[in-house]
């Protein structure tokens, strides 16, 4: 009785195991990026829209805008992982805009949205050439 156990691997079969994790990985990591960059985005958008609540209250409160500043409004002038700069611009007692600017590779990634912006009526808009409901 002639027993012929071949044990482990071959250099072939390690070689397609490697390939296929290569192959995945090179199909999920900008997948994966996109979704990071989409996130990021929507995160400061829904900051963006809870600073908007503040400062009707802080309109309420003070009966206009002048005066508001990040800090009112509970915001940080930069966040979600410093990949946004916020800016409140104070346009007039009764208007202001607050921008969410992208930073870093934030901002190279998503230019098709770029900064988001709200104003004191509640309008949405973005710099970048997609449309507001696409970014926002």
């Amino acid at each position: 009785m002639l027993k012929n156990f071949l044990r482990g691997f071959h250099l072939i079969e390690l070689m397609i195991v490697v390939s296929i994790i290569c192959l995945l990985t090179a199909i999920s990591f900008p997948i994966y990026t996109e979704y990071l960059v989409k996130e990021r985005r929507y995160e400061a958008a829904q900051l963006l829209s809870k600073a908007a609540i503040t400062a009707e209250h802080y309109h309420f409160e003070h009966n206009g805008y002048q005066g508001m500043t990040l800090a009112d409004l509970h915001v940080p002038t930069y966040a979600v992982k410093n990949n946004y700069k916020f800016i409140l611009a104070i346009i007039s007692d009764n208007d202001y805009q607050l921008t969410a600017k992208p930073m870093n590779a934030q901002a190279e990634k998503d230019r098709e949205c770029s900064s988001l912006m709200i104003n004191a009526n509640g309008e949405k808009s973005v710099s970048g050439s997609a449309n507001v409901e696409a970014c926002w």
